[in-house]
């Protein structure tokens, strides 16, 4: 007769709340899709591991939002614990009181070995004990991808008042990520920020590099000539030659200085460099020139300073477009330009790079290395002497060709398949 008792499984629950919030289609969400992608399978295929979720709405809506196939939603579904917070509501400061009240007695109840999150937003078990609360903390794993608030001293772009209240939540949120074991970041740079501006150990931090979408590979082309030509004609640009952005227009993402430029580049009387620049993303409407409407008070403020600098009427804005889309622009424009200043790991080069598209940067933070040196990098506090080597490099073709093939090579070693296996291993140990 075997008396052995049954092997005890480990348990992790995972945060999927940024899949229904404002971060679902910003690079926090991006990020959480793909590696949740990956990591759900193989946190399911490990014998001593059991996987929970808490999030929004219910498991096959998070499923199908984190990007499974039917099939896996099939095979994962009952193999999967979700705890529903119910309806989906936005990452407020209300995030303090509502860990406590929603998300903490989850945790007490499922008494994880390890609680996962993409961002700590929402609230991490380490945050400081509320009096009079039974309190149970797992090993906490949190994704930090930047400190640039911090950094900048920069919370929110609304008003002084709405800065200093943003500020005091945000630093009592982080808390929580300077009481975890674990803390993954996105490149050396971050990792360097977090320790210099964070008040955390080296230690605890693990640096993982993002992936890159096998579809932004010009090797792995998902649409034929008609799906180009559709989208071209959408957006007005079927016989156009144009530069394109793909980044935001906050202050950290050099906005002045690459219009500055732009402004130079484009009163060349004599260059093949296209002058026109396409923006991409949700703080404008779609339109060229005057037509384009700002949706938010920054992208205001961006408009005013290209229309007084005199290059608004060579600016088209596509609005929010979906990923398909967005990879159709890249993979036909003429080159790829961004002068952020401030980013934990800057995707908008190394894809343009995975698309075989010259690829122009700024010469700073994380820049030289995510793109390991293989872009196009130009110190963009100068700007006559920036247009000028860009003017230089895009009407060489030799030195094109030279930078292509390199930065192609740079690109294939970012894959979200490496990135999820290096968090399941953090995970497990």
């Amino acid at each position: 007769m075997n008396n052995e008792l049954p092997k005890l499984k480990r348990i992790a629950l995972i945060d999927t709340t940024f899949l229904f919030d404002q971060y679902s289609h910003r690079g926090i969400g991006r990020f959480g899709k793909e590696t949740l992608k990956r990591l759900i399978p193989m946190i399911l295929s490990d014998d001593d591991w059991d996987l929970h979720l808490l999030g929004f709405n219910d498991l096959d809506q998070n499923l199908i939002q984190i990007g499974l196939s039917n099939l896996q939603i099939e095979q994962f579904r009952d193999k999967i614990q979700f705890h529903s917070l119910g309806e989906p509501f936005p990452s407020t400061i209300k995030n303090f009181k509502l860990w406590y009240k929603l998300f903490q007695p989850i945790v007490n109840s499922v008494h994880p070995d390890v609680y996962f999150a993409v961002h700590f937003e929402r609230g991490l078990p380490t945050l400081p004990k509320k009096a009079q609360k039974t309190h149970y903390v797992p090993r906490t794993i949190v994704v930090v991808h930047d400190v640039i608030p911090i950094q900048t001293n920069s919370f929110s772009s609304k008003s002084f008042l709405h800065n200093f209240i943003k500020k005091k939540f945000f630093m009592r949120m982080w808390k929580g990520v300077q009481n975890a074991d674990k803390i993954i970041t996105i490149s050396n740079y971050s990792k360097e920020k977090i320790i210099e501006y964070g008040k955390i150990d080296s230690q605890k931090i693990k640096v993982i590099h993002l992936g890159v979408d096998e579809k932004f590979f010009s090797e792995n082309k998902f649409y034929d000539d008609n799906d180009v030509r559709a989208v071209l004609e959408k957006h007005n640009l079927a016989t156009k030659e144009y530069l394109f952005y793909d980044s935001g227009v906050e202050k950290n993402k050099g906005i002045k200085e690459l219009f500055d430029t732009l402004k130079i580049l484009f009163n060349y009387k004599k260059t093949k460099v296209p002058k026109l620049l396409v923006m991409t993303g949700s703080h404008f409407s779609k339109g060229r020139g005057k037509s384009i409407k700002p949706l938010n008070d920054v992208a205001k403020k961006v408009l005013q300073y290209a229309q007084k600098i005199g290059i608004i009427d060579q600016i088209q804005a596509t609005g929010m477009i979906p990923d398909d889309e967005l990879i159709i622009l890249l993979h036909n424009a003429f080159a790829h330009i961004n002068f952020s200043k401030l980013e934990g790991f800057n995707l908008g080069p190394v894809q343009a790079m995975a698309a075989q598209i010259p690829a122009i940067a700024a010469n700073e933070s994380c820049n030289p290395e995510v793109t390991q040196g293989k872009a196009f990098l130009v110190d963009i506090k100068k700007p006559k002497r920036v247009a000028k080597e860009i003017k230089k490099f895009l009407e060489s073709p030799k030195a094109v060709s030279n930078q292509v093939k390199e930065a192609f090579e740079v690109a294939k070693s970012y894959k979200w398949e490496t990135t999820s296996a290096k968090i399941w291993e953090n995970i497990k140990n």
